[in-house]
């Protein structure tokens, strides 16, 4: 991180910080806070002085279990920073922590307030743009932040009593279809300038030859422009993409031919679907369904033949990014060991008919590593997968191959940028993922040797987006890779918008 004049100069940034992003300024402008960068909500922070010091850590008491700090802002007396805590329960929950010692204060919301933010609170919030940004009016009797609402993403103001910390009342600043976010507040807290964006993100279909590595045309979204569009999942033939759909608030699971245009939900009720992955032959889809009512989370396979759905078994501590062995008998999850707290890689049985129970056996695991995004080799024989560890300044994830059958792992990539969604070329010869050694999120693809298990060579390009307007969208967790022999099929996210500002928003 580097520091400029306000009015810019040839020369005179100067670094600060050897990591990190998301700077904000304390009140009196003597030192800075900031974050390393975020992945499953994986987040830790630092504040740094002007004159190029060590970067301390704070608030390592987070994350506890089932929590994790989603952003942080200073408290109006620069002694204090105030968290935005993501946990399974509804709506905004934050913390102020004192940075010398003391006792953490919780807000708290009244009555009122707290029937709003229900209603206020959908399904989508996190994938739609996963801002979570929010700043405190200098008085200590405003907080300013993003919330979702019928499917948009507006900018909302919390009214609070600083001797208690609660919030009292609610007001909702912005209106339009959204997504407004990057909120900034002026010194005297009473201009607020944000960013109005206008955002399709849609899943595009590539004209591809995935044995020579190239993209040998322009793409073309496939699923409708009202419609977020996140994991996706081709058919091997071709002929079908399923993909996790939103639409006004409303999470689905929608099926699209590719050869007739037509489009539907896999099933329409109130069940969240999501993360589906076809079987080898296309006759079944595998995907992740909650409840929202009773949290009760499955794996289930749905028939394309008879339209009906099986549940398999529980899927509380599953990870999405299946994959199926090419038998059709079987499949591989990411799975959390609950006495570790490690994530490993399970072979699943599709023959398991008690969804109460575990279904399968554990393949791979590391005592540092969580591991993430199995996919197999089109004979079986190899298993991609991406090694995450959380190192003191970053995130830390990298692509190894280990024979099906169990052995030694085999670095792919390197660890200098973030790799992930690792996809085989139809022959095995390619091993395709999703980087950002350019800069921008791209697909890349490195040769492999399938008689050495090895890769071959340097990484090499195979998509060039090189800006913010068309390209992947950077919550990488959300976003899929599908492919066969002539298509590239890929989480696609086309953004606009301007800055605005409000006038006399803490009068």
């Amino acid at each position: 991180m580097y520091i400029i004049p306000a009015l810019g100069g040839a020369g005179l940034a100067r670094k600060i910080a050897p990591f990190g992003n998301y700077p904000r300024w304390s009140p009196d402008g003597s030192q800075i806070l900031f974050r390393t960068p975020q992945y499953l909500g994986l987040n830790r922070f630092y504040i740094v002085g002007l004159d190029g010091g060590q970067p301390r850590e704070v608030l390592t008491e987070y994350p506890a279990e089932h929590e994790a700090i989603l952003s942080a802002a200073w408290y109006p007396d620069g002694k204090r920073v105030s968290v935005w805590v993501g946990h399974p329960d509804w709506g905004p929950d934050f913390r102020t922590v004192p940075l010398q010692g003391g006792p953490v204060i919780k807000s708290t919301f009244v009555p009122e307030v707290v029937k709003q933010l229900r209603e206020v609170a959908s399904q989508g919030i996190v994938e739609q743009t996963m801002d979570f940004t929010f700043s405190w009016a200098p008085s200590g009797r405003a907080m300013y932040c993003g919330q979702t609402f019928r499917g948009a993403l507006n900018l909302w103001k919390f009214t609070v009593d600083p001797s208690a910390m609660l919030v009292t009342g609610i007001e909702r600043l912005t209106v339009g279809p959204g997504p407004d976010s990057e909120l900034a507040l002026s010194r005297d807290g009473r201009r607020l300038a944000f960013t109005a964006e206008i955002q399709h993100i849609r899943a595009w279909d590539y004209p591809f030859d995935a044995g020579g590595g190239k993209v040998k045309g322009p793409g073309q979204p496939v699923t409708p422009s009202g419609m977020s569009t996140w994991r996706l999942s081709m058919s091997r033939d071709g002929k079908n993409l399923a993909f996790s759909g939103n639409r006004a608030g409303r999470s689905q699971l929608w099926k699209r031919s590719l050869d007739d245009t037509s489009l539907g939900p896999i099933v329409d009720d109130d069940y969240i679907r999501d993360y589906p992955r076809w079987s080898q032959d296309g006759k079944r889809l595998l995907y992740d369904r909650i409840n929202v009512s009773t949290h009760e989370d499955l794996l289930v396979l749905w028939s394309a033949e008879t339209q009906e759905e099986e549940p398999l078994c529980d899927a509380r501590n599953a990870y999405g990014g299946f994959d199926w062995l090419p038998d059709d008998n079987s499949f591989l999850v990411s799975e959390k060991n609950v006495r570790t707290n490690r994530v490993e890689i399970w072979q699943l049985s599709t023959d398991k008919k008690s969804p109460a129970t575990p279904c399968g056996r554990k393949l791979i695991s590391d005592s540092t590593y969580d591991l993430y995004q199995p996919n197999v080799s089109p004979d079986g024989r190899w298993i991609a997968f991406g090694a995450v560890r959380d190192l003191p300044t970053t995130l830390d994830s990298t692509l190894y191959v280990t024979p099906a059958s169990g052995g030694r792992w085999t670095k792919i990539t390197d660890d200098k940028q973030w790799a992930d969604k690792p996809r085989w070329s139809p022959d095995g010869k390619i091993i395709y993922f999703v980087s950002r050694l350019g800069g921008f999120f791209n697909v890349w693809g490195i040769h492999f040797d399938p008689a050495r298990g090895t890769a071959i060579g340097s990484a090499f390009p195979v998509t060039s987006f090189g800006g913010p307007r068309l390209g992947m969208p950077q919550h990488l967790p959300s976003v899929d890779v599908s492919l066969n022999q002539d298509h590239l099929v890929l989480t696609i996210e086309e953004d606009s918008g301007n800055l605005w500002i409000l006038d006399n928003v803490d009068p």
